[in-house]
Parts: C-alpha cells; sequence; structure tokens
C-alpha cells in the first residue's frame, strides 16, 4: 500500500511537471506568435509607406513655380510633440508615442497603379485606376481602451487623380453632397463655389483650397470652412470611411504612435555628462531625445527633429521657429510644412488683406514699397510656412499587441535630396 501511494504521488507529481512545461511552452508559442504577427502587420505598413513616399510628385523645395503641376507635399505637426517632453520637468514617458500628426501628399506608381471606388450615384459603383493619387496618413483613436491605455488606428486613405472623370463643364456631375461623396468614393475632389464637386488634377492640388481637409464637408458657406487664405487643415474633415465602410482605410491597428520628424541640417546634437565625477558617462543627446534641454556642449549638426521643435534656449536650426507670417499659420497650434506655390501671387486675391487696395503686389512690376527694388520678396503677398528645402523625413510607428503586452517601433527614413 505504502509503495502504491509512494508511486502514484510520483506519476502524480510528475504529470504536474508535464502540465506546467506544456502551459508555458503554450504560452511562450503563443507570446512568439503574436511577436511575429506584430512585427508583419508593421513591417507591411512600413513598406506601404515606402513606396508611397519614394512615388512623391513634387521637389519639396517650397514655392513651386505658378505654372507647375507636380501636386503636392503638406506635413503637419501636432502640440503633442518633442518640445513638449524635453520643457516638461520630471516628464515621465509612458508607452504611448506621438499620435496627433498627419502626412499628406501626392504620389505617382509608374507600375502598379493604385486602385479605388466610384460611386457617382447609390446604385452604381465601379472599380477605378489611377497612376497618381493624393495620400493621407493619421492616426484616429479607437474606441476601446486597453486597462484606461488609449489605443489608436492608423488610417491611410488614398484618393485617386482623376481631372478626366469631369465632364466637360468641368464637373462631375453628380448628386451627391460632399461628406457622402468622400465616404463612396476613392477620388480628390474639390468643392466649387456654387457647391458643385469636381476631380482635382496635380495643379489643383499645388492650392491648398482643393485639397482633403481643407475644405468642410458642409456645402453650405459656398461649400468652404474659412473662405478666405490659407484655407487651414481641420483635423475633423480627414476623410474616415463612415457606416458599412468603416475601417477599410485602417492599414494598422493598435497602434500607439505615428511621429513625424524632419531633418534639420544645423540642429545641434549636444555631449551631456550627467555626472561628471564618472569618467565617461557622456550621452550624445539630440533634440528629438528626453533631457536634451539640458546643459551640454555641441558637439555634432544635424538631426531629425519635430517641426517646430523648440522656441528656447538658443539652440540652432533652422526648422525650430514659428511658421512665417506670410503664410497666415503662425498662430495656429499645428505647425504644418507645405510645397506652398507662387500662384497665390498671381491669382488675382488679395491675400494679405493689408487694407492698401493692392492685389498681387509681389508681382505687379512695380516698386510698391520702395524698398529692394522691383518685386522683391518683401512685396510678396504670401510665403511658405517654412521656406527651406527638406532634406529628409522619419516616420515612426510604435504598435502595442493588446494581448501578449508586446510593443513594437518601426521607423521610416526618406531622403529628398537628390542621389
Amino acid at each position: 500500500m505504502i509503495e502504491l501511494l509512494v508511486a502514484s504521488t510520483l506519476g502524480l507529481m510528475l504529470v504536474i511537471g508535464v502540465m506546467k512545461a506544456f502551459q508555458e511552452i503554450t504560452r511562450s508559442v503563443t507570446r512568439g506568435r503574436a511577436v511575429v504577427k506584430l512585427s508583419e502587420d508593421i513591417r507591411r505598413t512600413t513598406n506601404v509607406i515606402r513606396s508611397d513616399l519614394k512615388g512623391l510628385t513634387v521637389k519639396c523645395i517650397p514655392n513651386l513655380a505658378s505654372n507647375e503641376d507636380s501636386g503636392y507635399f503638406e506635413l503637419i505637426e501636432g502640440p503633442k510633440n518633442d518640445k513638449n517632453s524635453i520643457t516638461l520637468p520630471n516628464k515621465i514617458h509612458d508607452i504611448t508615442g506621438d499620435t496627433d500628426d498627419v502626412l499628406m501628399f501626392t504620389s505617382r506608381r509608374m507600375t502598379e497603379p493604385f486602385t479605388g471606388r466610384l460611386t457617382l450615384n447609390p446604385d452604381v459603383t465601379q472599380p477605378i485606376q489611377s497612376n497618381l493619387a493624393e495620400v493621407i496618413y493619421w492616426l484616429a483613436p479607437d474606441p476601446n481602451l486597453h486597462n484606461g491605455l488609449q489605443m489608436y488606428r492608423l488610417h491611410r486613405r488614398v484618393l485617386l487623380i482623376r481631372p478626366d472623370l469631369n465632364k466637360l463643364d468641368g464637373m462631375l456631375g453628380t448628386a451627391l453632397s460632399y461628406p457622402e461623396f468622400i465616404n463612396l468614393n476613392d477620388l480628390s475632389i474639390r468643392i466649387n463655389p456654387d457647391g458643385t464637386l469636381s476631380a482635382n488634377s496635380l495643379a489643383d492640388l499645388n492650392l491648398r483650397q482643393n485639397r482633403v481637409a481643407h475644405q468642410s464637408a458642409n456645402p453650405g458657406n459656398n461649400g468652404l470652412t474659412d473662405l478666405n487664405f490659407p484655407h487651414r487643415f481641420d483635423h475633423s474633415q480627414l476623410p474616415i470611411h463612415l457606416n458599412e465602410l468603416m475601417g477599410e482605410d485602417v492599414i494598422l491597428g493598435q497602434a500607439i504612435g505615428f511621429d513625424l520628424r524632419v531633418f534639420d541640417p544645423i540642429a545641434e546634437n549636444i555631449l551631456f555628462d550627467p555626472d561628471s565625477d564618472i569618467e565617461g558617462d557622456e550621452v550624445l543627446l539630440s533634440p528629438a531625445d528626453f533631457g536634451y534641454g539640458t546643459a551640454g556642449r555641441a558637439v555634432s549638426s544635424g538631426s531629425y527633429v519635430d517641426l517646430g521643435w523648440t522656441l528656447n534656449n538658443g539652440q540652432r536650426g533652422y526648422l525650430r521657429e514659428l511658421p512665417d507670417p506670410k503664410s497666415y499659420l503662425a498662430s495656429e497650434q499645428f505647425r504644418t510644412y507645405d510645397t506652398w506655390t507662387q500662384r497665390y501671387e498671381r491669382d488675382r486675391i488679395n491675400q494679405d488683406q493689408d487694407q492698401d487696395n493692392m492685389i498681387d503686389e509681389g508681382t505687379n512690376g512695380l516698386d510698391d514699397d520702395g524698398e529692394n527694388g522691383i518685386d522683391d520678396p518683401g512685396e510678396s503677398e504670401t510665403q511658405p510656412p517654412y521656406n527651406v528645402p527638406l532634406r529628409g523625413i522619419q516616420v515612426i510607428i510604435r504598435a502595442f499587441e493588446t494581448g501578449q503586452q508586446q510593443l513594437r517601433q518601426a521607423t521610416v527614413s526618406h531622403n529628398f535630396t537628390s542621389e
């Protein structure tokens, strides 16, 4: 009897050990699968972003010639940025990254075209293709929280550029309202002064008022949120699919960060010594690093930073100041980089509204201000927010797998300069 009890006990212990081992193996396999799935999702997303940026139709050198029909590049840096991190004392970083940046640009594909749907009336839907598209990336909050953590979805909306779809009168000839049309169609459109809709060309998209999220979804008041230049970007008008199409533009779920950084060639990197008594513990900090605002000596230049990354501390950088006042975007919470166009100086509209009763004085062949000669830059009605070439950007994506508590981050770097 004793031997039987001992044997039974040993057998039971062996079974429990095997079960524990099996549970640990299962847990490890599940965690591994979650990591692989999360990594695959991020890799697929970064590959799409690289492909879209590779097809950028415009050189990132502001003030495009008025006769260019090359589209646009626009980067919107939200209030949540690196500057907030370095100026808040004793800030504790959580796992959530930057969540309010927006990337918009026109892209071209030479091989496989962009595809989408066309629905001019609710009863007829057909597929369409184009080698050109207006592409928008942004984060939108997920309605579900994870243990109090706000989750997000990374959206990618592709609006095809097909001006050939306009009829002879230059309009699409649809009875759909703007919000109905933008929900049902993957087409880049603008609202005309009479409330009708027209498909955009690359030349149309040079102008801010013709781009998505720069015009109201309400056709009232001539269809525009702001009838006056500079036709500000509006987060609430980002083209999220609704109703049965909801989620079709989501490229990555469970996202917690989408950070856009621009390359500033003269931004200073500093060498910081946290403890002068310990030899060899110096740390190299760029403007994007936590603690950059502390004392240190500049040792090199050139770094990826948030647009308008700091307005104090005397640090050098040509993408760190407020936007040019003549862009009329300096008072915005958001910092905007826009390739802009000189068409604003030849459109017979008084953008500066300076009560001088002069229109397009920067191109009228006169020395209106009596300084620096005829049509000098000081006479122009508008200026790009940042009138400097953009050398490169970084897109940093962060995602969190809630089931196995796995965090992954990936960075896409794109160089705009010539090889």
